[in-house]
């Protein structure tokens, strides 16, 4: 996760992230923050997985997620959320469906969800997870340490359908490489100097 946060683009205008951890219990680890060195201390003392307990509470987790960018969140720029997990969501006979009603909240706000769905722990329903996601969000990898080899399409799928967002002095900052040229920038509304 850490690689992860190398790649965005934090400044006071920039991205923010904040952190839900969720499995038998759920913790706010981060609320939303442009600060780099509190992304990644948050993510350095993230709970090691048997201490969170080994059932996975998906919905519990999106809501806490929801209310973290309903009460912190900022207004006018993308609002994402990255599910990663190893694990179907539980209980087993209503934990989809609550899953499902948390997805759909969200997305009805707006809200993009991507999903990153480990396979290796052989408790993952890849359809289910699917299901939760924003369309052609989803992404399967076979163990933890592969979720870097798919950064760069976690950090393009987490910017569409905004190739940018407006920061304070008027740039932009572009999610692709290369970068968006200030002055084909500067010609989109959403970027005109206030």
């Amino acid at each position: 996760m850490s690689k992860l946060t190398d790649n965005l683009p934090f400044a006071p205008g920039g991205g923010h992230v904040g952190i839900v951890e969720f499995a038998d219990q759920t913790s706010d680890n981060l609320q939303p923050s442009g600060s780099v060195a509190d992304v990644k201390n948050a993510i350095a003392h993230l709970s090691p997985a048997s201490s969170m307990g080994c059932k996975t509470h998906t919905a519990v987790g999106l809501r806490h997620g929801h209310t973290m960018l309903t009460n912190h969140g900022r207004a006018n720029v993308s609002q994402v959320v990255l599910l990663i997990t190893d694990g179907s969501p539980v209980p087993k006979d209503t934990g989809i469906k609550n899953a499902a009603a948390e997805a759909a909240a969200l997305k009805k706000d707006g809200v993009t969800i991507l999903g990153v769905g480990v396979l290796g722990s052989g408790g993952l329903n890849e359809t289910e997870i699917k299901e939760l996601c924003s369309t052609g969000g989803y992404f399967s990898v076979a163990s933890w340490s592969d979720i870097d080899k798919y950064l760069n399409k976690i950090i393009s799928a987490s910017c569409a359908p905004r190739l940018y967002e407006c920061v304070e002095d008027a740039g932009c900052l572009s999610t692709t490489t290369g970068g968006v040229p200030k002055d084909v920038c500067m010609k989109d509304p959403k970027c005109a100097p206030p």
